[in-house]
């Protein structure tokens, strides 16, 4: 006979501790000698910050300003409510100036460890207007890393600043042209972006449509062929030799795109521009460190979206530093494990201290 036991269950409740700022004075007295009329003032304990706030409200005021994307009124009102403290606008702009400038050299160095990877994602957006100039944000993520420029312009010149001037690693990107100044590095086109192209033809009418359609249902074969050969299911070997006879009919469909008479100027060019690149569509047949898509970058981007959402880009030349390398070292606590409030707070730190910032490693 079977007996069976009834045990008791004990709700738990997580609760967060009730948390307010506290003040520290110090009053620094002056004393005047009777003889000479010399005047010795004290001087503050070392390691005191120069403002009114200390690095770790400093450190959560630039986190909830550049991590968590507030508005500069919403992270006042949250700072008055959780911890008590009640700023003005202006100070909270201190605080995230302050905090900017003590991850400048971590930021700078960590798209220096970028410039330097062998394989890189790459991508760019709007982000509103400074001043006149209508501003770009560019991303280059590797594996542990994210490095984000905040600069006016989407050309050459800017993707030269992004990844170096003589990158030559593999580089996964969209057909965005500026990034063909990398002449010796190895190049393969975003799957995901043709995709959406082949969907726009496929949404016209007669020959473009009926092109589209067909290019769509090849991409759609070759991308189960790559998901078989992530999972391990088949060799690359396997991978290589069925993709073929896909490659060539996506080759003949955007042949006759490009030719036709009868097709859209937009499904022309696309399809001229697929062919002039032709060997970076399948860079990821042969080389080990390639996927097929630009997701990486995409995902990078995503939170920059949001952010230029909320707060419609940057009016300063020191706004748009804030960004970027808020966005940078954000991005790379993430993938390195690293507690940014924590590495924040100790950052701030050792700028009082005239101290280099720590090692940004989990």
């Amino acid at each position: 006979m079977t007996s069976w036991r009834t045990f008791g269950c004990i709700p738990l409740a997580t609760e967060t501790p009730w948390y307010k700022a506290f003040v520290k004075e110090f009053r620094l007295w002056l004393k005047t000698c009777p003889k000479c009329g010399k005047t010795t003032r004290g001087q503050m304990p070392e390691g005191t910050p120069e403002g009114a706030f200390g690095p770790q409200l400093q450190a959560r005021i630039g986190l909830l300003s550049g991590r968590y994307r507030l508005t500069r009124r919403e992270t006042r009102a949250l700072a008055a409510d959780l911890f008590g403290v009640r700023m003005s606008l202006g100070s909270v702009q201190t605080c995230c100036k302050t905090v900017s400038a003590a991850v400048a050299e971590p930021a700078k160095a960590i798209h220096a460890e970028v410039k330097l990877a062998s394989e890189v994602h790459v991508d760019e957006t709007g982000f509103g207007t400074c001043g006149k100039d209508r501003m770009w944000l560019w991303v280059a993520a590797t594996d542990d890393a994210e490095a984000f420029r905040l600069l006016p312009g989407r050309g050459r010149e800017q993707a030269k600043d992004l990844l170096g001037d003589g990158y030559s690693g593999l580089i996964h990107r969209d057909r965005w042209k500026p990034y063909e100044v990398f002449k010796s590095a190895v190049h393969q086109l975003c799957h995901s972006h043709i995709r959406r192209d082949f969907q726009s033809m496929l949404e016209s009418m007669g020959e473009t449509g009926t092109q589209g359609c067909m290019l769509k249902l090849a991409s759609d074969r070759a991308f189960h062929l790559w998901h078989q050969f992530e999972r391990d299911e088949i060799s690359r070997k396997q991978l290589i030799r069925r993709t073929g006879p896909i490659q060539e009919e996506i080759r003949q469909r955007l042949e006759i795109l490009r030719d036709g008479q009868d097709t859209t100027r937009k499904a022309r060019g696309t399809a001229k521009d697929l062919l002039r690149q032709w060997p970076s569509l399948w860079t990821y047949l042969h080389h080990e460190a390639s996927v097929p898509t630009n997701n990486h970058a995409e995902r990078s981007i995503r939170k920059a979206v949001l952010w230029r959402k909320v707060s419609l880009g940057a009016d300063s030349e020191g706004g748009c530093r804030f960004v970027e390398r808020m966005l940078t070292v954000a991005g790379t606590a993430r993938k390195r494990g690293v507690d940014l409030l924590d590495w924040l707070t100790r950052a701030l730190q050792a700028k009082i201290d005239r101290r280099p910032a720590p090692a940004f490693r989990g």
